[in-house]
């Protein structure tokens, strides 16, 4: 709350930037293991770097590494269903 005017868009620059970046790889990491393991990878990230900021670690910075980790999170949480469920309920469960 006591930052100053630009640090609060640099935050949002902060997480997109890693976010849009690591895309572009992320969706080949998550499909050559179980989606349930890359959405805990992903989420122990995301946690870590929020304690790590608790504990003095630089908001930017530990904003980026959250932009990695919610990277990393998409595309599991896209295609956990498909691990989970049959072909035939595929349309159900979307639903």
């Amino acid at each position: 709350m006591s930052e100053p005017s630009w640090f609060s868009p640099a935050l949002k620059i902060f997480f997109v930037i890693p976010y849009v970046f690591f895309a572009l790889f992320v969706g080949a990491f998550a499909d050559s293991r179980p989606k349930g393991q890359v959405m805990l990878i992903s989420n122990v990230l995301k946690t870590g770097s929020c304690i790590l900021i608790v504990f003095g670690l630089h908001p930017l910075l530990g904003y980026g590494i959250v932009g990695i980790g919610a990277a990393l999170y998409a595309p599991a949480k896209y295609g956990i269903l498909v691990e989970q469920l049959p072909s035939d309920k595929l349309v159900a469960a979307n639903g």
